[in-house]
């Protein structure tokens, strides 16, 4: 159990660091430091880390094993389109979240959800090309390493 929570504990913070920051730039894109953003913050992270992160990992694999259909070896156009597309697919879900817990479905969701989605895209992008290049090697490095342990214990 203890080794379990060794492997995940370093994965759940690079998660919640993630989500915190991407929730904290858009609350404040959205409300800036008004009275209620802290609580607004926080609840759009509890909400990011329990429907966000699952998305955003679901997708991730997804969009590897997609852009793998096309190609094939491990180059750096892949890992480049890689990242682009999960950047935009988690400011794509996230902005989605935040509009939503700040604003509601108003008459007006559409053209605040597309203006926050693009506004963050560029931040989006940077993220998706850091967890392309380094946060998930390092994650799947991370979980195999823990699966050799687990057969030579």
């Amino acid at each position: 159990m203890m080794r379990k929570i060794k492997l995940f504990s370093p994965i759940f913070l690079i998660l919640l660091t993630i989500v915190g920051s991407i929730t904290f730039f858009f609350t404040w894109v959205n409300l800036g430091f008004a009275p209620q953003f802290l609580e607004e913050w926080f609840t759009s992270i509890v909400i990011g880390l329990f429907i966000f992160s699952p998305l955003g990992m679901l997708s991730t694999l997804m969009i590897t094993k997609l852009v793998s259909l096309f190609l094939k070896n491990d180059s750096l156009a892949k890992k480049i389109l890689i990242g682009v597309l999960i950047g935009c697919t988690m400011e794509f879900f996230i902005s989605f979240i935040v509009v939503t817990i700040n604003f509601g479905f108003t008459s007006s969701f559409v053209n605040q959800w597309f203006s926050a989605f693009l506004k963050s895209v560029p931040i989006g992008i940077c993220l998706g090309l850091l967890i392309s290049f380094i946060i998930k090697p390092w994650i799947m490095n991370r979980i195999q390493r823990f699966k050799v342990e687990s057969q030579v214990s």
